[in-house]
């Protein structure tokens, strides 16, 4: 295991529609540790440059603890464990000055030059496996609804590699978010008047092929099932024309009262809002 951490200060244009610091900022400040790492290890991003060494994530797991403001520094530690085969499992906490978890992210890599598998860390002896780190996404039962989208990939957002990081991917799942409330009607107005809200506590990403920039992809959304407090989604993204699927999230998110800030239960009229999207509707009845 190879360890580092870094300090990090959250900016007025991290903040989101509430006011908070988005999800996107974490895996952008855990982006810097992995890198962080991998210069203190002999390759620096100058290296993976000039060698055409290219880093694909396969699978990431987030989790979302604490609301960060504006102008907050942030500790992120980075713990990452060498697997072989070019994959690098990363386990990531970011944390405030008191040491508050504000967020948890894991991620497996994989890195590859000309084709071939490279290692970029030095290998060591580990019991981890890293994709049993990741809870599995279920598939599709085709049982319900879903809320189509499509999307045309943006030239402007792609990294050195000439491929997106993972905020970017992450975008594309809020953004499908936005979509499947105004599609079943949940607007502002209807969340205050039944004193609700939903909160994104965390997900599973497993992505299966890079997203090409510039080209029109399908992002298909519903409901997996209800849980009392929580309500799970997930999402398929796959290209619109040939229908090749890229990757695959389920997200947690949180029903809090607005009025007084707290879990509560889905209210009846919610779930008959997205009644057609829920894909487990009987067992989220329960």
């Amino acid at each position: 295991m190879i360890a580092n951490e870094i300090q990090l200060v959250t900016r007025i244009s991290d903040l989101d529609t509430q006011r908070h610091v988005t999800s996107r900022t974490y895996e952008n400040f855990c982006l810097e540790g992995r890198f962080r790492i991998l210069e203190e290890n002999g390759f620096s991003l100058r290296e993976i440059l000039s060698q055409g060494v290219v880093i694909h994530p396969l699978e990431s797991q987030i989790r979302f603890l604490a609301q960060q403001m504006e102008r907050t520094n942030l500790r992120t530690e980075t713990k990452a464990f060498p697997l072989g085969d070019g994959k690098i499992f990363w386990d990531q906490k970011v944390l405030s000055d008191a040491g508050t978890p504000a967020a948890e992210i894991k991620t497996l890599t994989f890195s590859e030059k000309g084709g071939r598998s490279i290692d970029l860390l030095p290998l060591e002896k580990t019991e981890m496996n890293g994709f049993d780190q990741f809870p599995q996404i279920p598939d599709f039962r085709g049982t319900c609804k879903t809320v189509d989208t499509e999307m045309i990939t943006l030239y402007s957002e792609r990294n050195i590699f000439g491929e997106y990081n993972p905020a970017y991917l992450w975008r594309i799942i809020e953004d499908s978010r936005w979509f499947f409330s105004t599609e079943t009607g949940l607007t502002l107005n209807r969340f205050v008047e039944m004193d609700t809200t939903m909160f994104f506590m965390g997900g599973v990403f497993k992505f299966f092929h890079p997203v090409p920039a510039g080209r029109r992809i399908k992002v298909s959304t519903w409901i997996h099932s209800f849980e009392k407090i929580r309500s799970y989604m997930r999402h398929e993204v796959t290209d619109a024309e040939s229908g090749l699927r890229y990757f695959a999230v389920q997200d947690e998110q949180l029903v809090v009262s607005l009025t007084k800030a707290r879990p509560k239960k889905a209210p009846e009229e919610f779930q008959r809002l997205v009644g057609e999207y829920v894909e487990n509707f009987e067992y989220s009845k329960k």
